[in-house]
């Protein structure tokens, strides 16, 4: 059987579901990402393969990343074992990721469902649903940052149509998105009626009248490639 993860203390739970309101609930929520990175860490893990990484006087030699690997063995196959493994680790990403929501670590909590996508199981509503969240959270979050959480929204809906959470976040997204799209439409074309467009060319400022070209214009010497002596064009 797969290694059970120690669960997260009182305080610990306390804060997950409260959030860091208090220095204390910070360093609760830092200390239980911590545990949840050791427990999955319990069966995925990162070794050295080379032979020698030490010195003769027991010091630790650099370690490049070619001399490293993943080890998911515990996690791999279809045994009860192998998916037992699998649940507890992506469980504790996903607690991994709650803790950070609440730090408003957003970057640490895209992370911990990157992992599970990416790793463990590219199918977790959750992940993707708390991935979303990660995307759109920060004040700097991009159009493009909304567009990949309504992607995330989707692959979840697919698997989990009937999960209020998912379906609610990607309709207050889409929601968001419509309105971005009719206030760009509306400033743009605000843009365009104006008045007349200013040009580079002299040509194009005058109507539908033969332009009169005063080749003294630098305008104009730049569009016809001329270029004056040194008294001008005296018939211009």
């Amino acid at each position: 059987a797969a290694p059970t993860a120690s669960a997260p203390s009182t305080a610990a739970a306390a804060a997950i579901e409260g959030g860091a309101g208090s220095s204390e609930a910070k360093e609760v929520l830092e200390k239980a990402i911590s545990s949840y990175e050791k427990a999955a860490g319990l069966l995925r893990y990162v070794e050295c393969v080379r032979p020698d990484w030490r010195n003769d006087d027991g010091s630790y030699k650099g370690i490049e990343d070619k001399h490293l690997r993943v080890d998911a063995v515990a996690l791999e196959g279809d045994s009860p074992e192998a998916q037992e493994a699998r649940d507890l680790v992506a469980s504790c990403y996903l607690n991994a990721a709650l803790a950070a929501q609440r730090l408003e670590d957003w970057p640490k909590m895209r992370s911990a469902c990157d992992e599970v996508l990416a790793h463990v199981n590219p199918n977790s509503v959750k992940a993707l649903y708390r991935r979303a969240q990660a995307r759109v959270a920060p004040q700097s979050a991009l159009d493009a940052d909304r567009a990949a959480a309504i992607q995330d929204l989707h692959a979840a809906a697919q698997l989990a149509p009937q999960d209020k959470d998912v379906r609610g976040l990607l309709a207050k997204l889409k929601a968001e998105r419509r309105r971005q799209e009719a206030s760009d439409r509306s400033t743009f074309a605000g843009m365009f009626e104006r008045g007349e467009v200013v040009t580079n060319d002299p040509r194009a400022e005058t109507g539908d009248k033969p332009p009169k070209l005063d080749l003294n214009d630098p305008r104009v010497q730049a569009m016809l490639d001329v270029r004056p002596g040194p008294g001008g064009f005296a018939d211009a």
